[in-house]
């Protein structure tokens, strides 16, 4: 449940994308869980999207008010398609497959992660929060050339850093001081890692 109230709030905060992207990843695991069918009809833009999704908690839950409620609303008939998807719908406008990254916990004042378009890391036990907004991609070649993201601690508002490069230094204070190094070259699946120091 604590994943569904996590993209809930993702949607809530105009990511939708992004939560979509959570979403096909819950109910290939989990294709019969109702609630998340429900949000990816929130997530997704298209009306033929968000219907599949609503024919397919009736295929579920026949019985599904809420279900039968949109689908009205779209004017759409409850029966599923012979062509309606057992799996959830692609999200919306994919980029390329991207892998399930997190984060590396190193000890308890150090951190690296990998830096995905679109993922939240919730760091030191919800200490730090950093938000990868975009990846800038050399057009030659393809390989990361600056990076977009947002630092938010408790106690702080959000310090956004825009277009830094492969190899850069910075420092963030919150709650206590971080250090932040960019690795200066991708990984050999073309991901920039981060590495987060915490000096108390």
């Amino acid at each position: 449940m604590s994943d569904l109230y996590y993209i809930l709030g993702m949607i809530s905060r105009g990511e939708a994308h992004a939560a979509s992207v959570e979403l096909t990843r819950l109910l290939q695991s989990e294709p019969q869980n109702v609630q998340a069918w429900s949000l990816m009809a929130l997530a997704v833009e298209s009306p033929q999207k968000k219907i599949d999704c609503y024919r397919r908690i009736l295929q579920i839950d026949p019985a599904n008010s809420n279900a039968l409620t949109q689908l009205k609303a779209l004017g759409a008939a409850p029966e599923a398609s012979v062509n309606t998807p057992k799996t959830p719908p692609p999200p919306e406008q994919p980029p390329a497959p991207k892998p399930v990254t997190g984060s590396l916990l190193v000890n308890e004042n150090e951190v690296r992660l990998l830096l995905v378009a679109g993922e939240l890391h919730d760091l030191f036990n919800g200490e730090l929060n950093l938000r990868v907004d975009q990846v800038h991609l050399n057009p030659e070649d393809q390989m990361p050339a600056s990076i977009d993201f947002r630092l938010l601690s408790p106690d702080k508002d959000i310090k956004e850093y825009r277009n830094v490069l492969p190899g850069s230094l910075l420092e963030y204070q919150g709650r206590h001081r971080y250090k932040i190094a960019i690795a200066r070259n991708p990984t050999p699946n073309k991901l920039l890692a981060m590495r987060i120091r915490r000096i108390v």
